[in-house]
């Protein structure tokens, strides 16, 4: 019996404890990596639907004898208002629902001579993306998670 053991090779239970506590390491370093690229990933679709709606909306403009419609400041698409295009208003919906659809973490203004578009962005709840009518599209600093805080009051981005 004794001579079957000396001859049997294999990793001790110490050795397999270690190797399984770095294996654990590692995989919450790697999966702590992939949500910070998730929500990259999520900021720039919510940049890129924004600069469509920008994009729609001037198209809108053109259509409209150069307005943007009556004076609103909701997101909801209200007939004679520039977010009742339904291009518009698909785009806003979508960014809502990327950036969690949480109270006020996106914000619309018009006033028929320009309008803004801001969103609270995924990985900074004090950063918001805007885009407006004067072709503007920036990164601006929030009041936390208040888009409405990146729009000034003559509908474009601060």
């Amino acid at each position: 019996y004794n001579k079957v053991m000396k001859n049997t090779k294999g990793f001790t239970l110490m050795e397999l404890l270690v190797v399984i506590g770095i294996i654990g390491l590692l995989a919450a370093v790697i999966i702590g990596s992939l949500q910070s690229g998730r929500d990259k990933s999520v900021d720039a679709a919510i940049k890129s639907s924004l600069v469509n709606a920008r994009t729609q909306a001037q198209l809108f403009y053109d259509k409209n004898t150069s307005s943007y419609g009556t004076t609103t400041s909701s997101c909801s698409a209200s007939v004679g208002t520039v977010f009742a295009d339904p291009t518009i208003a698909a785009q806003i919906v979508q960014v809502d629902n990327q950036n969690g659809s949480t109270a006020n973490s996106i914000s619309c203004s018009s006033n028929g001579g320009s309008f803004a578009i801001a969103s609270v962005l995924k990985t900074d709840a004090t950063k918001a993306y805007c885009v407006d009518g004067n072709n503007t599209g920036k990164i601006i600093t929030i009041t936390t998670g208040d888009a409405a805080t990146a729009i000034n009051v003559s509908s474009n981005c601060n």
